[in-house]
């Protein structure tokens, strides 16, 4: 992952992964990038994230905009709501192992 706005950021699973360019980074509080599923530039998504220090964790939000409401009803479709616990597991566990 290349942190700046242009760098690019790849996520590989087994049967999937995601890609896209980086647009805006204020380390270590906002990101905002694009998301593409498999290559596919039509499932674009714009992802805003934010953190926040909060007592001993830290809160974590996450915008995702879509260009239309088709996008996001495929988005639906395929899944993106039940990968992304999976997702978040996996980020607890690195955490957890640190």
């Amino acid at each position: 992952m290349d942190l700046r706005p242009g760098g690019t950021f790849l996520c590989e699973w087994e049967e999937f992964f995601f890609s896209g360019p980086i647009l805006a980074v204020d380390a270590p509080h906002h990101m905002t990038h694009v998301e593409y599923f498999n290559c596919d530039t039509a499932s674009a998504a714009t992802m805003i994230t934010g953190l926040v220090a909060r007592g001993t964790g830290t809160r974590m939000t996450i915008v995702m905009r879509y260009a239309n409401a088709g996008s996001r009803t495929a988005a639906i479709a395929i899944g993106i709501s039940h990968g992304l616990d999976e997702v978040y597991g996996m980020l607890e566990a690195l955490l957890i192992a640190e």
